[in-house]
This record gives C-alpha cells, sequence and structure tokens, in this order.
C-alpha cells in the first residue's frame, strides 16, 4: 500500500493521503537516466488496480528516510519539465 506524502514539491493535508492511498507492487532499482547522463536509483508503483488517469509519478535518487517493521518512508525527485520538486512516500505491506 502506498500514500503519497508530497505531491508537486508540497506536503499534502492528512485527509487527501488518505484518499490518496493505493494497493499495488514497488519496485526500487537502479536504471539509467538518459536525461542526467548517470545511474540513479528509481521506484516504480504499479497499482493492482488502475483508478481513473491518475498516475504515480515515479522518484528519482530514492532514498530510504525511515523504516519500523513493514512501513517504510521514501524520499526522492519527481521530474517536472521545470527541473524536479521533492517527493515523499509511505510504504506499507499488506498481507
Amino acid at each position: 500500500m502506498l500514500t503519497r506524502l508530497s505531491d508537486g514539491g508540497r506536503v499534502m493535508p492528512h485527509h487527501v493521503r488518505n484518499a490518496g492511498t493505493v494497493r499495488g507492487l514497488l519496485t526500487i532499482k537502479q536504471e539509467e537516466d538518459h536525461v542526467r547522463h548517470r545511474t540513479t536509483l528509481g521506484a516504480r508503483f504499479t497499482p493492482q488496480h488502475q483508478i481513473g488517469s491518475r498516475v504515480v509519478p515515479p522518484p528519482y535518487d530514492v532514498v530510504l528516510i525511515a523504516s519500523t517493521g513493514e512501513v517504510w518512508t521514501l524520499a526522492g525527485c519527481e521530474r517536472v519539465t521545470s527541473g524536479a520538486l521533492q517527493q515523499g512516500w509511505l510504504c506499507k505491506r499488506i498481507p
């Protein structure tokens, strides 16, 4: 289960965060960044069910901020046309 903590570089209010929580598969791996000509750690989230046209933007340069049991807090940079914005995810394992 993934809850986005920020959107467009801004921290999201709790009620908006909870409404946007989605279930799916989280993958974190090294990938080639052809824009910046280097290797970066990227996170991809594949939802179980697609909800409309909403897509979870992938963060680059992912860092594990905190981990407690099966709950992880990840941070990374969301790429937008004008540069990059900070993004945070709260990830929980759902059996």
